[in-house]
C-alpha cells in the first residue's frame, strides 16, 4: 500500500523504494510520530508533533523522536522558538515520500488541527503566521477535493484557507513583494466556488497585484470575471472593478483623455461613500492622485493621496496605506515644496516605514534625488542605490524602471548625461517589454535630453518622437519635454521658427503646473533655441527666469549651472 502511494506522487522511483521498504520495517507507532512530523514540515518542533498525536502517545513522542533520529530519519536542528527540541527530516524527498504514505483522509485531519494549533498558539500574533495557517488548511481542503466531491466542511475549509491566504497576500503588495502577493492571492481564488460572496473582491485584489506587477492581459482578464459575477444592485464591487481598470488604463492608453476619467472615478466615490466602503474609498482616492500627477498639479495630487491614505488607515489596508505613502515621497522630488523641506519629508517616511519595503525604496529614491540637488552626489548616489536594490528585489520591473528617473537626475545633476542615458535606455526597454506607456513616454523625455547633452541630435530626435507618439494628451510631463527636446533638434538643424515655436509651446504648457524643476527645464530649452537662432537677450531673460524658479526650488546643483550658462552668455 505504501509503495503504490509513493508511486503518485511524484516522488523518484529509487527513494520510492527505499523509503517504503524502511516505512514498513517501522514500529506502528514510530511510523505515527514520523507522519505526524511530515505533516508539519521540512523542519518542525518536538512539542507540535506530540500536540498532533493522541493523548496517550504524547509522553512516548520524545523517546520515537530519538529513535528515529538514530534510523538516520532526522537529525536535530535549532528549534525557533527557545526552550524548544528542534528535528528536520534528512532529505526534503523522504519528508515528502513519508506525508504523501498518509491516507488523504488523515491527512487532511492533520493538517486542519494543526493549523488551529498554530492560531491558538499565535493568538494575538496570529496574522504574522497566516501565510502557514493558511496553508495548512489549503492542504485539508485539497485532501478532502481528491477524495470527491467537496462536501459543506470542505467548502468551510477553503473558504478559511482562501481569507488567511488573502490577508497574506495583501500584506505582502503592502510590503512590496509583489510576485509572493500574486501567488497568495491566486491559491485564494482557486479556493472558493463561483458565486462565493467573496470571491469577485478577491479577484479584484489579483487584478490589482497583476496589474502592479505589469501583467496587464491577465489583469484584465481576472477583473472580467470579476465583474461577470457582479449582480445588478453590487455597485460597491462594480466601483472597485472601474476603479482597477481605469488605474490600468491610465498607464496603457495614451489617448485615454482624464477628464472623463476623473468624473467616472468621483461618480464611484460618491457610491463608495454611500456604501461605507473604506478600502473602495482609498483605491479611489489613490487613482485621483495619480490622475493628479499626470496633470502635473503636485499639490492637488497630494491633497488626493492623504485622502487616500486616512481611508486606507480607516479600513486596515496595510497595501494601499503604503502605495499612498510612496506616491507622497514621489511628490516631494517633482512638487513645489523646497528641496530642504523635502528632504526632511522623505526622512520621516524613513522613520516610519517600520520595515515596509515598498516605502522605504520610494523614500531611498526621492531622497537621494533631492540631495542631488544641493551638490551632494555621492551621498544621492547611495541613497538610490540602495532603494532601487530593494525595488530590484522585488522582481517587478514596473518598478525599478520608474525608479530609474531619480537616478538618472541623480546622474544629470553631477554632470554625467552619458551614465544617465545608460539608466534610462534599460528602463526603457524594461518598460517597452511590459506594453506599459505612460512612464515610458517620461523615460524616453529625459532620454532625448541625456542625448541633447551629450551632442547626439539625431538619436535625441528619436527618442523624443517615441514620447510624442507614447504620451497622453493631458500628461504634461512628457508633453512639456518632447516640445523642448525637438526644439533643440530643429534649432541646430536651423529652423529657428518651428524650433522656437515648440519650445514656446513647452513653456506655456509648463506654466500650467506646480512643478518648478519642469517648468525651469523648459525655460532652458527655450533660451537653447534662442542661442541657437542668435538672440542673447532673449537666451538671458529665459536663463534668468530659470534661475529664478530653481532657487525657489532649492535646487542649487542646477542654480550653479545655471549661473554658469549665464555667464557665458
Amino acid at each position: 500500500m505504501v509503495a503504490g502511494d509513493l508511486a503518485a506522487s511524484g516522488t523518484p522511483p529509487t527513494i520510492q523504494a527505499l523509503v517504503a521498504a524502511r516505512l514498513d520495517r517501522l514500529e506502528a507507532r514510530d511510523r505515527d510520530v514520523l507522519e505526524r512530523a511530515a505533516l508539519v514540515g521540512q523542519a518542525f518542533e518536538q512539542d507540535m508533533v506530540a500536540e498532533l498525536s493522541p493523548p496517550d502517545a504524547r509522553a512516548e513522542v520524545p523517546e520515537r523522536l530519538g529513535r528515529l533520529v538514530g534510523r538516520e530519519f532526522l537529525r536535530t536542528a535549532p528549534a525557533r522558538l527557545p526552550a524548544k527540541a528542534g528535528y528536520q527530516f534528512r532529505h526534503l524527498l523522504v519528508r515528502d515520500a513519508v506525508y504523501q504514505s498518509v491516507p488523504k483522509q488523515v491527512r487532511a485531519e492533520l493538517h486542519e488541527r494543526l493549523a488551529g494549533l498554530l492560531e491558538a498558539r499565535a493568538g494575538a500574533r496570529v496574522r504574522e503566521y497566516e501565510e502557514i495557517v493558511g496553508h495548512h488548511l489549503e492542504q485539508a481542503w485539497r485532501s478532502l477535493a481528491e477524495l470527491g466531491p467537496v462536501d459543506r466542511r470542505g467548502r468551510e475549509l477553503g473558504a478559511r484557507a482562501a481569507g488567511r491566504l488573502a490577508s497574506a497576500g495583501r500584506r505582502a503588495l503592502a510590503r512590496g513583494d509583489t510576485p509572493a502577493a500574486t501567488v497568495l492571492l491566486e491559491r485564494a481564488v482557486a479556493l472558493l466556488p463561483e458565486g462565493h460572496p467573496e470571491l469577485a473582491l478577491l479577484r479584484t485584489d489579483l487584478a490589482d497585484s497583476l496589474i502592479t506587477a505589469g501583467d496587464y492581459q491577465r489583469g484584465d482578464q481576472t477583473l472580467t470575471q470579476a465583474l461577470a459575477a457582479a449582480g445588478p444592485d453590487d455597485a460597491g464591487l462594480r466601483a472597485h472593478v472601474l476603479i482597477t481598470r481605469l488605474r490600468m488604463r491610465l498607464t496603457t492608453e495614451p489617448e485615454l483623455e482624464l477628464e472623463p476619467l476623473r468624473q467616472q472615478v468621483e461618480e464611484a466615490v460618491a457610491v463608495l461613500e454611500r456604501l461605507g466602503d473604506e478600502r473602495g474609498l482609498a483605491r479611489a482616492w489613490r487613482l485621483l492622485g495619480y490622475e493628479r500627477f499626470v496633470r502635473c498639479r503636485i499639490g492637488q495630487a497630494e491633497q488626493a493621496i492623504a485622502k487616500a491614505i486616512d481611508h486606507a488607515v480607516a479600513a486596515g489596508d496595510e497595501r494601499l496605506e503604503a502605495y499612498g505613502r510612496g506616491l507622497l515621497t514621489a511628490a516631494a522630488f517633482w512638487g513645489p515644496l523646497p528641496a530642504p523641506a523635502d528632504i526632511e519629508r522623505c526622512r520621516r517616511q524613513l522613520a516610519e516605514a517600520d520595515g515596509n519595503h515598498y516605502v522605504e525604496a520610494s523614500a531611498r529614491c526621492a531622497l537621494g534625488a533631492l540631495v542631488a540637488m544641493q551638490g551632494r552626489f555621492e551621498e544621492a548616489g547611495q541613497e538610490v542605490g540602495r532603494g532601487t536594490a530593494i525595488a530590484a528585489g522585488f522582481v517587478r520591473a514596473y518598478l525599478s524602471a520608474v525608479y530609474s528617473q531619480f537616478a538618472a537626475a541623480v546622474e544629470l545633476l553631477a554632470g554625467r548625461p552619458d551614465a544617465a542615458e545608460t539608466v534610462l535606455v534599460d528602463a526603457d526597454h524594461a518598460l517597452e517589454r511590459l506594453g506599459e506607456t505612460g512612464e515610458r513616454s517620461n523615460i524616453a523625455a529625459d532620454l532625448a535630453h541625456a542625448l541633447l547633452a551629450q551632442d547626439r541630435p539625431a538619436e535625441a530626435a528619436r527618442y523624443a518622437d517615441t514620447c510624442r507618439s507614447l504620451a497622453a494628451r493631458e500628461d504634461l510631463y512628457a508633453q512639456v519635454r518632447w516640445r523642448g527636446a525637438t526644439a533643440r533638434v530643429l534649432a541646430a538643424q536651423g529652423r529657428e521658427a518651428e524650433a522656437a515655436g515648440l519650445a514656446g509651446e513647452a513653456v506655456a504648457l509648463a506654466e500650467r503646473t506646480d512643478m518648478l524643476n519642469l517648468r525651469a527645464a523648459a525655460l532652458l530649452d527655450l533660451g537653447a533655441v534662442a542661442r541657437a537662432g542668435g538672440r542673447p537677450d532673449d537666451e538671458v531673460a529665459a536663463t534668468r527666469r530659470a534661475l529664478a524658479l530653481y532657487e525657489r526650488k532649492g535646487n542649487l546643483a542646477a542654480v550653479t549651472a545655471v549661473r554658469a550658462l549665464l555667464g557665458a552668455a
